[in-house]
């Protein structure tokens, strides 16, 4: 006979407005258990994961923890019993140090109803320690690494004595190695009876670490599996009836390879960084750039963004020499960044996607005199938005979409701008499976249709073998080696630990 669930929820419904974000949708999750909840953006996992953290309240259905039927008025009645959830975008006060954040609404007092900081730093190193992290708990949090943030969220909930932690897109931010840190942590705390709701994109660290999935659309309950059970392009064809292989666009000949070069780079080197790199993409080419965390691939395309400038080495676009120089001019020779993180450097948030989209050609004269047109920025913008396949309003602030179209809004600007070479760190990070598949197409027909190129970097090897032509691989600040798209994961992995240089 199982036991009783730990946390779960019965014909849970969540409307707003005429749209039903969660419809009818009734979950459960065991003690020590991981719960994978996955599903396109739009499915209705964050919302039913706000309802059962007390963010916001159900319009109908039932919550019960151990059995007994329960309400959470907001998210402290919630962290009170146990149930704490940990935000993609973190939510820690930047200003304040490690032991104020943890104990924030939960802070402790002396038998003088004095704060009880002594206590609440050595609770505070305590869990820490636990977490595998040896940062001073006095640190103030502006200064720490995303992933180290993301532990202070976890240690509190730890000394808030958890019974259920969900981790909406924990990984989105993290390097591999600061993700198998959070698995350790996650398995760790399984073993202490703790339970965890998981949200990923990322399908194969799901494979890895949960013990059941749940697979939701449109607001709705689909399946429920013990991971086990299904194989990766299963768990795809759940959330988006289609097969894995469906995802990538087919390689088809390029016209223009044999053309002059959009993009060269002979000799660039930007200590300590980058020591010597030299590429060239030929028109119509989508070129993967893969190396191990911190071997130089970031910087290299931040050079060519224009927004580090490297020590030397040449730069030409369609065979003219360019300088290098800052962002303006990148963008005037012809690149567009499309940055690892939208949220904070790709996009304004509260700005309409209309104008995000505009920003980039707002330094081209849009009227006669050089003046600003309200005419030709709209027509530009909803042009570029509807060949990047935007869905939502886009005279309403982009905050309002889904990551998947934050992203295509990111890609229209640059289209907007009549972008020869697109620089594409992480395209597809925190995006579902069917909005990468529609970001792979849309850059790949854009560069066989008009002969512009892109440069993507990606952590995912698998993504640049499905969506790339070749792939160049970063040792240690050196390009060491190409290959074609149809090398093994292994091959490419052992040239980024040291394989043979060019």
């Amino acid at each position: 006979m199982k036991s009783t669930p730990v946390l779960a929820c019965e014909s849970i419904v969540k409307q707003y407005g005429s749209t039903r974000a969660v419809n009818d949708v009734s979950i459960s999750v065991q003690r020590g258990e991981v719960l994978a909840l996955l599903g396109e953006n739009g499915a209705g996992k964050s919302t039913l994961v706000k309802v059962l953290s007390g963010v916001v309240q159900p319009d109908s259905g039932t919550i019960r923890l151990s059995g007994e039927a329960t309400t959470f008025n907001n998210a402290r009645d919630a962290a009170r019993s146990g149930i704490h959830l940990v935000h993609q975008e973190l939510a820690l006060l930047p200003e304040r140090n490690i032991t104020e954040n943890i104990f924030l609404g939960q802070e402790l007092k002396n038998r003088f109803g004095l704060l009880d900081w002594r206590t609440m730093r050595r609770m505070a190193r305590t869990a820490l320690d636990e977490l595998g992290v040896d940062t001073p708990v006095d640190a103030r949090v502006a200064g720490l690494s995303t992933a180290v943030q993301q532990m202070v969220e976890i240690a509190r909930a730890s000394v808030g004595e958890a019974r259920v932690v969900v981790l909406d897109e924990p990984t989105a931010a993290l390097s591999p190695a600061d993700a198998e840190r959070l698995f350790a942590v996650v398995e760790k705390m399984k073993l202490r009876g703790i339970s965890f709701i998981y949200i990923s994109h990322r399908l194969d660290e799901v494979k890895a670490l949960a013990d059941q999935i749940i697979v939701m659309k449109d607001g709705g309950f689909v399946a429920k599996h013990s991971c086990s059970e299904l194989s990766i392009d299963q768990m795809v064809a759940l959330m988006v009836g289609r097969e894995l292989a469906e995802f990538y666009p087919d390689i088809v000949e390029n016209p223009h390879a044999s053309s002059i070069p959009v993009m060269e780079v002979q000799d660039l080197i930007d200590p300590p960084f980058i020591e010597q790199a030299s590429l060239r993409i030929s028109p119509g080419e989508v070129v993967g750039l893969y190396g191990l965390e911190g071997h130089g691939q970031d910087e290299l395309l931040a050079c060519l963004a224009g927004a580090r400038k490297p020590f030397s080495g040449s730069l030409s676009v369609d065979g003219k020499t360019q300088k290098w120089g800052g962002v303006a001019a990148a963008t005037e020779a012809g690149f567009g960044y499309v940055p690892e993180d939208r949220k904070t450097e790709g996009l304004v948030l509260e700005f309409s996607s209309i104008w995000n989209i505009s920003l980039p050609i707002l330094r081209k004269k849009l009227s006669r005199w050089g003046l600003f047109s309200q005419n030709q920025e709209n027509s530009k913008a909803v042009a570029a938005a509807e060949a990047s396949g935007i869905r939502g309003d886009i005279l309403r602030p982009s905050s309002t979409l889904s990551g998947g179209n934050q992203q295509k809004v990111v890609l229209a600007k640059w289209i907007a701008a009549g972008t020869r070479i697109l620089l594409l760190n992480q395209p597809t990070r925190g995006v579902d499976v069917g909005a990468k598949a529609e970001i792979y197409r849309m850059v790949r027909a854009r560069c066989l249709d008009e002969g512009i190129v892109a440069l993507v970097v990606s952590r995912e090897i698998s993504e640049l073998q499905g969506f790339c032509d070749r792939i160049l691989v970063m040792s240690y600040g050196r390009l060491v080696g190409e290959h074609p798209r149809t090398a093994t994961e292994e091959e490419i992995l052992a040239t980024a630990v040291g394989g043979n240089r060019l």
